[in-house]
């Protein structure tokens, strides 16, 4: 059997291992640390040296998408590479059959589990910048990280309970006037990858090829 790897953002942890359990993918599955995620230079690095180690594997499969152009140079050097043609890790959590039928709602704030866990140790924790700033200062700092993103969708990706999600960013949506609502998540993009069906979602580099080639080539052929 062909090794497979699949590299993630640890916010779609908890479903790309539902992925991988309904689909009983048999490859390796590794999360990035999370603090690579604001470092989309620091990102391609590691991403770039994972992908260079590893002489063994016929396919890597990468779910960290987009994110600030962190794959556009990366280089399959001894297998397969295999990116989703998504934005950012939002646009897989909503993806279903296909990205063509992808809706996503403008300006707004995307939360899932695993959001809410990073956003806990980010510069953007309510609770972490009332203890440092007090309330008064954390009001205006909060008003102006997040004009233009006042509506704050939960995704509902059908795995796990809502509530604790709607409980953390209830007093940041209240302090800022913000609105809660829900969208449905059915992280398509992730069941693909769990089950091997790489299809026109996907950005495939072979040995030798990097991620912007492909990308540049699929831009020439739309052209005519």
């Amino acid at each position: 059997m062909e090794k497979k790897m699949i590299l993630s953002c640890p916010t779609l942890k908890k479903e790309l291992l539902k992925a991988a359990e309904e689909a009983g993918f048999q490859g390796e599955i590794r999360f990035i640390p999370q603090s690579l995620h604001s470092s989309p230079m620091e990102l391609q690095k590691y991403l770039q040296n994972m992908i260079d180690q590893m002489e063994d594997m016929a396919e890597i499969l990468l779910c960290v998408s987009g994110c600030g152009g962190a794959t556009a140079g990366l280089k399959a050097v001894h297998a397969l590479l295999v990116v989703p043609k998504t934005r950012d890790c939002v646009d897989i959590l909503l993806s279903g059959e296909n990205l063509k039928e992808l809706k996503r709602p403008k300006d707004g704030f995307f939360l899932s589990h695993g959001w809410m866990e990073y956003m806990k140790n980010s510069r953007l924790d309510l609770n972490r910048i009332l203890a440092e700033k007090g309330p008064e200062a954390t009001e205006e700092y909060m008003r102006t990280m997040f004009r233009g993103f006042e509506n704050f969708y939960i995704i509902d990706t059908g795995i796990y309970p809502l509530e604790e999600i709607e409980a953390y960013i209830q007093p940041l949506a209240d302090m800022i006037d913000g609105r809660i609502s829900k969208v449905r998540g059915d992280w398509g993009i992730l069941k693909k990858m769990a089950a091997g069906k790489i299809d026109d979602d996907f950005l495939v580099a072979k040995k030798g090829e990097t991620v912007k080639e492909i990308l540049q080539r699929e831009r020439h052929t739309k052209s005519f």
